[in-house]
């Protein structure tokens, strides 16, 4: 089936931006990552809930208040050096006008400013405090690319440490290896619209900061997914970082993890995300109507 002609309007768009090549370059431009950086809650937001700002080490957390008993952590994508983005907010926006949950929006440290190490502190301090104020099986984790790494690893480390876990993950075009040695990733890289791996490798290195790119803290692939709680995996098939979240479903098979894969044909990294695409509308409308179910 070929994708609908909203996506060609985006991918025209994407291409006008140049954000592919932003990650082409080495070294990287940061200046232009983050040129759509939107740090502060838009205002339509404001209009619809209670909104609080509070920090978490170096964190800065956004709260959208619902429910006091059901949270979304969300926690967005942007190569470990950029985010969050319009698009972020937008997702946000719907999750609060449909359902009733209160929503946390992670604003997390970025690279090269600071490290993996000190990023995945402050995951761990963050979800720390949101079990200290929230039924802990009334969590659901949720974020897109670098941000799904970040909790996946969060996850592996709550393993280790015997904590408990949340109830469920949904997880949009995660980052599963920094190394980007998958050899399958190569035949990918001229169908990203997006992505490409010189560019996304450099910001992995900016983030590792001497920490190796197959440590699990940055490179979750290679650690443990026993036990690990109910995961909706979202992948594109013209995304760079594709053969590794397949290797990811594979590993939730063998591990027995109850997991639902969905696979958005013909579309780019962060598909779920992507305004105006119906593609992307629709994946959205499936998300909402499975945290209502679950939480009926």
């Amino acid at each position: 089936m070929k994708a609908s002609f909203s996506y060609y309007i985006l991918a025209l768009v994407v291409q006008i931006k140049g954000i592919k090549k932003a990650f082409q370059k080495t070294p990287l431009d940061l200046k232009i990552l983050r040129k759509n950086d939107v740090p502060e809650t838009p205002t339509r937001l404001l209009d619809k809930r209670m909104v609080q700002k509070f920090k978490v080490l170096e964190s800065t957390v956004t709260q959208i208040m619902g429910s006091l008993e059901k949270l979304i952590i969300y926690v967005p994508g942007g190569a470990f050096v950029s985010g969050p983005a319009m698009h972020h907010w937008n997702l946000l926006a719907e999750l609060s006008e449909s359902t009733d949950f209160s929503i946390w929006m992670i604003d997390y440290p970025k690279a090269p400013e600071h490290g993996i190490l000190e990023i995945s502190s402050n995951m761990d301090s963050i979800y720390d405090l949101a079990t200290q104020r929230f039924p802990y099986n009334q969590i659901i984790l949720m974020g897109d690319s670098a941000g799904g790494t970040l909790l996946i690893a969060l996850v592996q480390r709550l393993r280790q440490r015997k904590k408990a876990l949340p109830n469920a993950m949904f997880l949009m075009s995660p980052v599963l290896d920094a190394s980007f040695s998958n050899p399958k990733i190569s035949a990918l890289e001229s169908k990203d619209i997006m992505l490409s791996k010189v560019g996304v490798q450099e910001a992995k290195k900016m983030c590792s900061q001497g920490v190796p790119l197959t440590n699990t803290c940055i490179s979750p692939l290679y650690g443990s997914f026993q036990a690990f709680p109910e995961v909706h995996l979202f992948i594109a098939e013209n995304d760079i970082s594709r053969p590794d979240q397949e290797l990811f479903a594979i590993k939730l098979c063998q591990a027995n993890v109850p997991h639902h894969v969905y696979f958005g044909k013909g579309m780019p990294h962060i598909w779920p995300l992507l305004p105006i695409v119906r593609e992307g509308k629709n994946v959205r409308k499936q998300i909402l109507t499975i945290l209502k179910k679950r939480f009926q």
